[in-house]
């Protein structure tokens, strides 16, 4: 049918969004642009409890995907794609997250568990993307400039997030800046008083 379903799912230091959108299939009514034929189905928030194990976060959020995909009627083999923005430095070497303000998910191998837990589900259907949450989030406005504009002459972009922490993602000629262990746009974890 040409049609693609996508899970988004952001975990904050407070909150967790996830979201499923449906892009259309060109031949659909929608106009031939990527963003056009990108909607969102469905979506949810749930806690981020600080305080709770962090095996018990990763079962709850594997239990609210299995819940919006139910209710949704997708089957899990169906989707195309699941993308994770997480509250702190990822390794992306390793998927560590290496800080934080959730400190429930410091230290753990976050990337790699969440791509198991996808792949317990689906097998190796595909990759699993995790990386530092304001870094997807520059990365996505970078990617939607150019999908607006194809002549965009945008190379560089740095973005700003203000949630239960700051965050910065920095793109230069369209790759993220992540320095050597996840953390080369970390703006939240700069230091900005030099006394």
């Amino acid at each position: 049918s040409g049609i693609e379903h996508y899970l988004g799912i952001d975990v904050g230091g407070t909150k967790t969004d996830i979201e499923l959108f449906r892009r259309a299939s060109k031949d659909e009514a929608a106009p031939d642009n990527s963003v056009a034929r990108l909607s969102s189905l469905f979506s949810e928030r749930i806690s981020t409890q600080k305080h709770e194990s962090y095996a018990l976060f990763l079962q709850r959020l594997r239990d609210c995907i299995g819940r919006i995909l139910k209710q949704n009627r997708i089957d899990f083999n169906d989707l195309n794609g699941i993308g994770f923005g997480l509250p702190g430095t990822v390794d992306p070497r390793t998927g560590t997250m290496l800080q934080g303000n959730a400190g429930i998910f410091v230290g753990k191998s976050i990337g790699s568990d969440l791509a198991k837990m996808v792949a317990d589900e689906v097998g190796p259907k595909f990759k699993v993307s995790a990386a530092n949450d304001a870094t997807c989030f520059a990365l996505a406005e970078y990617k939607l400039a150019q999908i607006l504009n194809p002549y965009s002459q945008i190379r560089c972009l740095v973005a700003i997030t203000l949630g239960t922490g700051l965050g910065g993602g920095v793109i230069i000629e369209g790759r993220p800046l992540l320095g050597k262990k996840g953390g080369g746009a970390e703006l939240g974890h700069m230091s900005i008083d030099p006394y």
